[in-house]
Parts: structure tokens; sequence; C-alpha cells
């Protein structure tokens, strides 16, 4: 498996775990499609991505 592949896979697991445990404030969707959309993923769109304590 690819790094881009493993890291996108990952990326995802992260994403659906914060949705299961309604741990977000952003708009995932948008924040997923800009990580799928890009050539290389550029973790500075995780930044919104702030949890709940």
């Amino acid at each position: 498996m690819n790094e881009r592949w493993f890291n996108t896979v990952a990326f995802i697991e992260e994403i659906t775990n914060s949705v299961k445990k309604k741990k977000y404030n952003c708009d995932l969707f948008n924040l997923i499609e800009q990580f799928v959309d890009i050539l290389e993923p550029d973790y500075e769109t995780l930044e919104c991505l702030s949890f709940k304590e």
C-alpha cells in the first residue's frame, strides 16, 4: 500500500471516529473534499477539527 493511500485511509478513519463520537465542529464534507482533491495530503486542512474535551 503506498503512502498516499495509507494516509487517506487513516484520515478517513479519524473522521469516521470523530463523527461517531460527535467530536467535531467543522464542515466535514468540505474538509474531506479538500483533502482528496489535492495532489498531496495537506494536514493543515485538519485544523478546523477541534475536539471537545
